[in-house]
């Protein structure tokens, strides 16, 4: 084997190594924002008063929503 060539296996090693840290931090940062979202969410859930019931119905209800239309006034229209 040449310098040159064990050089380039070695230079090769390293980055190899670098980019398994690089994709470890970065599955630790998408983590990080996920939690970070799902905490978001269950403040916002939490600031409308809503029971799971009426978080699930808004949900519903919001997947189906007409554009231009309030989801929220749409809760409850079912059972008119």
């Amino acid at each position: 084997m040449t310098k040159k060539r064990k050089r380039l296996e070695e230079e090769l090693s390293k980055l190899n190594a670098k980019m398994a840290e690089i994709e470890e931090r970065i599955q630790e940062t998408e983590a990080q924002i996920t939690e970070e979202e799902n905490t978001e969410i269950q403040g916002i859930v939490r600031a409308a008063n809503l029971t799971p019931e009426q978080l699930a119905e808004f949900l519903k209800k919001l997947k189906t929503t007409v554009p231009g239309k309030d989801p929220e006034e749409m809760i409850g229209e079912e059972s008119k």
